[in-house]
């Protein structure tokens, strides 16, 4: 594996808004690409709220059996942990989902694949791209 998709990355997935990120995942073998449980329970949630909620479960089933699940095990707790140190230190912080997402990569060495640079570009030595960027 090399990539861990954000749910921001899933998101622009299902509604097709770009064609560079649809042309860049066709193009990157599955087996180069994961979802991280964090990501799954976000989806998840936001499936539970739509009118159309057994079509978005359906399409996210489809992305779920696609891509290797990335636990939050005891390596991400500990990249968790030094991660939210750093940057409560620096008076920066980010959303909890996103700290246990890039914890999650992070620990695995794998590239975050994210519209939300914002936040993921503040964690040290975390690779993040943007596929849907020109």
């Amino acid at each position: 594996m090399k990539y861990l998709l954000d749910t921001s990355t899933c998101i622009e997935f299902f509604n097709r808004r770009s064609e560079k990120l649809l042309d860049r995942m066709a193009a990157t073998p599955d087996s180069e690409m994961s979802v991280a449980s964090i990501v799954k329970a976000e989806l998840l949630m936001g499936a539970l709220k739509r009118p159309d909620r057994e079509k978005a479960q359906r399409l996210e089933e489809t992305l779920f059996r696609r891509y290797a699940s990335i636990p939050f095990d005891d390596s991400a707790a500990e990249h968790y942990a030094a991660i939210r140190f750093h940057l409560e230190a620096i008076g920066r912080p980010i959303g909890a989902n996103d700290l246990m997402i890039a914890a999650s990569a992070r620990s695995r060495g794998l590239i975050v694949i994210t519209k939300n640079r914002g936040e993921f570009d503040r964690v040290p030595d975390l690779v993040v791209e943007d596929w849907t960027a020109a």
